[in-house]
């Protein structure tokens, strides 16, 4: 996944204004930087507890800072609307 997110935004991150890394939200801390944004994709409905995955993203976002993410329905019955 990392391999296609750099392809596609390869002029992005060539220009600064993109910056890719792999990991999970536990290593947020680690990285010793603040975030204007924090992107997830089908992440937060697989955990047991939310609640410290989301304040550990709040740690390291700037005061303006945005989370985006997005879940995929995967009970019985789903459908991809």
């Amino acid at each position: 996944m990392i391999e296609r997110a750099s392809r596609r935004n390869r002029s992005a991150i060539q220009s600064g204004l993109v910056d890719l890394r792999m990991g999970g939200f536990e290593l947020l801390p680690q990285l010793g930087e603040m975030f204007d944004k924090v992107f997830s994709v089908n992440v937060l409905q697989f955990l047991a507890e939310r609640t410290p995955v989301l304040r550990t993203i709040r740690s390291v976002l700037k005061p303006d800072g945005v989370l985006a993410t997005t879940v995929q329905p995967r009970h019985l019955g789903a459908t991809a609307a």
